[in-house]
């Protein structure tokens, strides 16, 4: 079987870790993120009918402002590529959990009129955890939480957190394999 998902939601990004750091070397946060939008399409095929081999491509954005300094946008976004563990209709007809470990190219843009940054490719890596409430045969609804680790850095202040949480409320179309048919040679 195979399926296509396509959901927005919400991203968190901790960085206290990065706050304290900035307020150590004398510029402190002014405005902390509260997260921002998040998109993730999803692509997966099932060739068992507990694993599914997936691609999500993803974007988030978030933004936070430091004394001294204009405020910072992050966008962070990329491809991740790995496996979800998933069980067709438990506990009942309809709902497929499952759980997913990706990783992939991860890009890091931190812009501000202050000071040029350049964009940043790292390995991003994704465990996560979800579901799907299948409402008709070909089509249901998502819910996905995945947790991505990349990191940027924020020159003489710290490293920063540009993954996050993804929580991402999502469309799903599936697509049921055909039926079997002899091979034909001529």
């Amino acid at each position: 079987m195979g399926r296509i998902t396509v959901g927005v939601g919400y991203r968190a990004t901790p960085n206290e870790y990065f706050y304290g750091k900035a307020a150590d070397v004398g510029t402190p946060a002014v405005k902390k993120s509260i997260g921002g939008p998040a998109v993730v399409a999803s692509f997966g095929y099932a060739p068992l009918d507990w694993l599914e081999v997936a691609i999500d491509l993803f974007g988030g954005y978030d933004g936070f402002e430091l004394a001294g300094a204009q405020p910072y946008s992050a966008f962070t976004y990329g491809a991740l590529l790995g496996v979800r563990i998933t069980k067709m209709d438990w506990p009942f007809r309809g709902f497929v959990p499952y759980l997913n470990l990706q990783l992939g190219p991860t890009l890091s843009v931190l812009n501000t009129g202050s000071q040029a940054l350049p964009e940043k490719l790292q390995s991003g890596y994704a465990p996560g955890v979800g579901f799907t409430w299948r409402f008709a045969e070909r089509f249901g609804l998502s819910f996905d939480f995945k947790w991505i680790y990349a990191r940027a850095f924020v020159p003489d202040v710290a490293g920063i957190n540009v993954g996050g949480f993804f929580f991402t409320l999502g469309f799903t179309v599936f697509f049921p394999a055909g039926p079997k048919t002899p091979l034909d040679v001529r």
